[in-house]
C-alpha cells in the first residue's frame, strides 16, 4: 500500500493551462489566416525549435554539438518521440540540464505532432487537401520512421 501526502502538490503534467493553448491556437490561426503560412528556405522550424530548447543555460558551440549528436541518431522526430528518455539525455548531456531539455523537447515535439493530426483531420472533414508543401514533408517524415525503425 503506497504512503499518500495529502500536502503535497502533484505536478502537473501540463505546465500550460488549457485556456492559455486555447487563446495560443487562436492567435495562430488568426495570424496564418492573415499573412499564410511562414516560408523559410534552409531552417527547419522543428529544427529551430529544438535547438533553442537545448540552448537554454549553456554555450552556443554546446548547443551545436547536443543538436547534431541527436540529429545524428534521430534523423526522424518521430523515432526521437519513442526512444527511451535516458537514451536522448545521454545524446545531449554536454549542453546541460540533459533530463530537463529531453522532457520539454518530447513534450514540445508530441505537441507539434498532434496539431499536425489535429489540423490533417479537419482538412478530411473539410474534403480538402493537405497544402503541397505540407504533403511532401509528411511523406518524408514518413519515409524517414520507415527507415529508422
Amino acid at each position: 500500500m503506497e504512503a499518500t501526502n495529502p500536502g503535497a502538490k502533484v505536478p502537473s503534467k501540463d505546465p500550460i493551462p488549457a485556456e492559455t493553448k486555447r487563446r495560443l491556437d487562436r492567435c495562430i490561426e488568426l495570424l496564418e489566416e492573415a499573412y499564410g503560412l511562414p516560408r523559410r528556405r534552409g531552417d527547419d522550424p522543428v529544427d529551430l525549435l529544438v535547438q533553442t530548447i537545448l540552448s537554454q543555460n549553456t554555450t552556443s558551440a554546446n548547443t551545436h554539438r547536443a543538436f547534431e549528436s541527436l540529429k545524428r541518431a534521430y534523423p526522424a522526430y518521430q523515432a526521437l518521440l519513442s526512444a527511451p528518455d535516458e537514451e536522448v539525455a545521454g545524446l545531449i548531456r554536454c549542453g546541460g540540464l540533459a533530463n530537463i531539455k529531453t522532457r520539454r523537447i518530447k513534450e514540445a515535439l508530441a505537441m507539434i505532432q498532434e496539431r499536425q493530426r489535429e489540423r490533417r483531420r479537419r482538412e478530411e472533414e473539410r474534403g480538402e487537401e493537405m497544402e503541397g508543401e505540407k504533403r511532401m514533408k509528411w511523406a518524408r517524415g514518413r519515409r524517414q520512421e520507415g527507415r529508422s525503425g
